[in-house]
């Protein structure tokens, strides 16, 4: 195959992925927002919106570099795993700070706190 060809196929399905990726996205916000009604997707667009910020600290963009640079480095692999697990510390701890400054202004109910709490631990994966 030329590269070339590999390129247009590459791009090609780098576009489907994305554009099924966006209407699979669009489909599933419109069956949440059915579903849930307008304070119930308030909520959760508050926790996914909250889980996402945290997400930001505790990846700090590490896996893109170990993929791109140290794929087969198991010692670097240790060392990434030392590094999430500090990041991911680093935003449970953010985010206790945030509870404890924000109090009851952004969240009403104490379920939706606790919805937060448990959704959260999963910027993990």
């Amino acid at each position: 195959m030329s590269m070339k060809r590999k390129v247009i196929m590459n791009t090609a399905v780098q576009f489907g992925g994305r554009l099924l990726t966006s209407f699979i996205g669009f489909v599933v916000t419109v069956l949440l927002a059915r579903h849930l009604g307008a304070q119930g997707y308030g909520v959760y667009s508050k926790m996914y919106a909250l889980a996402s910020f945290f997400y930001l600290v505790a990846d700090f963009g590490l896996n893109a570099v170990y993929i791109r640079e140290h794929k087969d480095d198991l010692q670097f692999f240790s060392l990434l795993n030392t590094l999430r697990t500090l990041f991911f510390t680093l935003s449970l701890t953010l985010i206790g700070i945030f509870f404890l400054v924000t109090g009851n202004r952004i969240f009403s109910d104490n379920w939706e706190k606790l919805a937060v709490l448990l959704f959260s631990p999963t910027i993990l994966f």
